[in-house]
């Protein structure tokens, strides 16, 4: 994730406008319960685009707990704290 901000920023963008260029992506992982979460950060893209998949493939999550989040993003804190 850093590394698309960095590209993005080096492009002499302003960090806002990379921010935004993330938040366009539809990028997703998902966990399941026993697994460790990994990633820090997720678009509104790829959340909105799960709940898309589930409203059409209702039958694929039932008694699931899962974990969404942008591939890449692993580690403490998100990128942009």
């Amino acid at each position: 994730m850093k590394n698309i901000v960095q590209k993005v920023l080096i492009l002499g963008a302003s960090e806002q406008i990379a921010r935004h260029v993330i938040d366009q992506l539809i990028d997703y992982e998902l966990t399941a319960r026993n697994e460790r979460f990994k990633g820090t950060v997720v678009s509104r893209k790829s959340v909105a685009a799960l709940i898309a998949d589930m409203i059409d493939k209702p039958e694929k999550y039932i008694g699931e707990n899962i974990g969404v989040n942008q591939r890449g993003t692993d580690g403490d804190k998100p990128y942009f704290m």
